[in-house]
């Protein structure tokens, strides 16, 4: 913000700011949704927290109310500009002022105060007579996406963040610990409101892993309200009694429901690729392509039925498409589901050069009959 300020001017500086804290926004939220809600919906379902998807309209709204967020953040970087103008801050430039090690511990403590901030003003906006001037807004994500990440009413970003300026007025900070909590701050509120819970089975039983909130923390607390206040850590909601009592058993029913989905695809995989092997038994119950066109000629000749000159036009072309079926379907490793699909392929072509030869009733008693082979394959190859 410094730098846009002094570059462009302060109202300038203070739009190009909220222009940047929206992008990035975008820029997370629209990935991570892309990911989850449109390219891979189907492949992360058995993850999906709410098996229910939100409708369009309410993340539209999600996305304009966090429009007016990213002016707020802004606004706050302004303000934090010109209380370093006026000599107040404590922020600083060069590394080496305080070294690394203080850079580190910074960034670390600014992430505990400010979960220990938010926890206790999270508390604080659930309060009867505060709740729908301030935090209201946020909670009509009650399906959160991420768009919902920075869905606030403008006085409860200006309360999100306003910890920040007083941290900067107390002790030193860095401009790249702001910028790296502020990514670290964005990263969390969009796995908070993710809709899918990513972390593995066991993950809230772990006994140094458990105290990190995960998304199934947090989705709960936009669908239950007064319970899972906590940001980052578990600590404060575990040391105030405050996690929903079936906070680990819902955690372990979504992994539960994973699991048996991943069973079941693998099981279905399984099925799928068991391969059909060119076999001395495998002939004897197909038969040679010579023996399945004798029997398919015969069919024909009596079901729809076949004229004597109509044999040997059939026949012929019978037996050339069970050779190809052969050759590219029975002789190979392919799996029996693409085998199955491969010997309908070549029956579409067969079935070109065979209507022709037929007069109207023949070819509508042809179609029942290739219901029936139809039926038939379905049986023997699965």
């Amino acid at each position: 913000m410094y730098i846009l300020i002094e570059k462009f001017g302060l109202i300038p500086g203070w739009l190009l700011g909220a222009l940047i804290v929206f992008l990035r926004y975008s820029m997370f939220a629209g990935i991570t949704f892309s990911i989850f809600y449109v390219l891979k919906r189907q492949a992360f379902q058995g993850l999906k927290i709410q098996e229910k998807f939100p409708r369009a309209s309410h993340m539209l709204s999600e996305a304009r109310h966090s429009a007016v967020t990213a002016f707020v953040f802004a606004l706050m970087g302004v303000g934090i500009y010109l209380l370093r103008r006026a000599g107040y801050t404590h922020l600083y430039s060069d590394i080496s002022a305080y070294g690394w090690g203080y850079l580190l511990f910074s960034f670390v403590f600014l992430v505990l105060l400010h979960d220990t901030y938010f926890y206790w003003v999270h508390r604080l906006m659930h309060h009867r007579k505060l709740f729908r001037l301030l935090h209201r807004v946020h909670h009509l994500s009650h399906n959160p996406t991420p768009w919902a990440s920075l869905s606030f009413h403008p006085l409860e970003a200006f309360l999100e963040i306003a910890i920040v300026p007083v941290a900067v007025l107390l002790m030193p900070f860095h401009p790249l610990v702001l910028f790296a909590f502020a990514t670290w701050a964005l990263f969390w509120n969009i796995i908070g409101h993710l809709g899918y819970e990513l972390f593995p089975k066991g993950f809230v039983h772990h006994p140094v892993w458990r105290w990190l909130n995960t998304s199934t923390h947090h989705n709960m607390h936009h669908s239950r309200s007064h319970c899972n206040y906590g940001l980052y850590f578990n600590f404060w909601d575990t040391l105030m009694g405050t996690n929903h009592r079936a906070y680990r058993a819902t955690f372990d029913h979504i992994k539960e429901r994973r699991n048996l989905n991943m069973k079941m695809m693998l099981s279905l995989l399984l099925l799928l690729s068991l391969p059909l092997w060119a076999t001395a038994q495998q002939n004897k119950d197909y038969g040679t392509p010579e023996e399945r066109a004798t029997r398919m000629t015969e069919r024909m000749e009596q079901a729809l039925p076949l004229n004597p000159g109509q044999v040997t036009k059939v026949h012929a072309i019978n037996l050339k498409y069970a050779r190809r079926i052969q050759e590219e379907a029975i002789d190979t490793e392919m799996n029996k589901l693409s085998a199955y699909f491969r010997i309908q392929k070549i029956n579409q072509i067969k079935e070109k050069e065979l209507l022709p030869l037929f007069d109207e009733k023949q070819k509508r008693n042809y179609e029942s009959l290739k219901s029936e082979a139809k039926r038939q394959a379905m049986a023997r190859f699965f």
